[in-house]
């Protein structure tokens, strides 16, 4: 049997066609999901980014919702009028010696002394407080040193120093509650008082000051330690006005009190002769003057 021989242009044109057909415009292109022709060139994407892709179209976007101020309303039966102008509503409860206990609800109670009371009258009202969420702490940057030359914030004044630091309005009927139980006559309630009042901070040296001059001496003495505690500026002209009470006891912690705050051993003796105390008095005022802790006055000796 012969070998058929084939020529080799009949090779080349069979070659050629199969070619053609496989390049040819009928032939369908590749789609995708959405059944969307491509344009361009096409690669294959990996399972991995796929679906990475799915999952970021399919997410929502959330809004951040700003934090809300919440809002309470305490309603009072009472407007009482402050002999300095102030005026405060609250709560009547009853007249208890020389002072009137008052209430400010869900807070408790507390009392004001009568002199100081100007007008008091039967006045339905309402006190509304804004109670603003807790802010995230943010962190700490270390702050940059200012250039030589740069202006520097001006030192406050004396006044400015001694001035006791703001009460919150929310703390104010607790420590008003508190300070009505340090005048009580039952020693455990006047310790209970003195310790909360202690942990409350320096915001209670301004509402503490006037139980400095209390007429009974166990309540000065208690008043002053509470002051001591604070360390704040402010305390120590009361403190350095109590060196000549008539009581030793309350005397010998003004003097503990006023080296607590001031870090100052200066000689003074509590129980000493009238002469003794009042040089003591005079060595004490004059580095009290010269740090800028005292408005130059002289405490008097008070009566027993």
């Amino acid at each position: 049997m012969k070998p058929i021989s084939v020529p080799i242009n009949f090779l080349f044109l069979l070659v050629l066609s199969f070619a053609v057909a496989a390049r040819s415009p009928g032939a369908p292109a590749p789609r995708n999901d959405a059944g969307v022709k491509p344009s361009g060139p096409q690669t294959a994407a990996s399972p991995e980014k796929a679906g990475e892709a799915r999952s970021v179209s399919a997410a929502p976007e959330r809004k951040k919702s700003a934090p809300r101020n919440e809002v309470k309303v305490i309603r009072t039966t009472h407007l009482v009028t402050l002999t300095n102008g102030e005026k405060i509503r609250c709560d009547f409860i009853e007249e208890k010696g020389k002072s009137i206990v008052f209430a400010l609800k869900p807070y408790g109670s507390f009392a004001i002394a009568k002199e100081r009371i100007a007008s008091m009258r039967k006045e339905p009202g309402e006190i509304t407080l804004k109670l603003t969420p807790k802010k995230k702490p943010v962190a700490r940057t270390t702050k940059k040193r200012k250039a030589p030359g740069s202006l520097r914030s001006k030192e406050p004044s004396i006044e400015e120093r001694l001035t006791p630091p703001p009460v919150p309005l929310e703390k104010i009927p607790e420590i008003n509650y508190w300070l009505y139980q340090l005048t009580r006559q039952d020693h455990k309630w006047r310790v209970r008082a003195e310790t909360h009042l202690k942990a409350m901070g320096d915001i209670v040296a301004g509402p503490v000051i006037p139980y400095t001059g209390w007429t009974h001496w166990l309540v000065r003495a208690a008043a002053l330690r509470i002051l001591a505690s604070t360390g704040h500026p402010s305390v120590v002209p009361y403190l350095f006005e109590a060196l000549g009470d008539p009581e030793p006891v309350v005397r010998e912690v003004a003097y503990r009190a006023l080296r607590k705050v001031t870090g100052k051993r200066i000689p003074f003796d509590p129980r000493g002769s009238p002469g003794a105390r009042r040089r003591g008095i005079r060595r004490w005022e004059t580095y009290l003057k010269d740090a800028g802790l005292l408005i130059p006055q002289e405490p008097k000796e008070k009566n027993s």
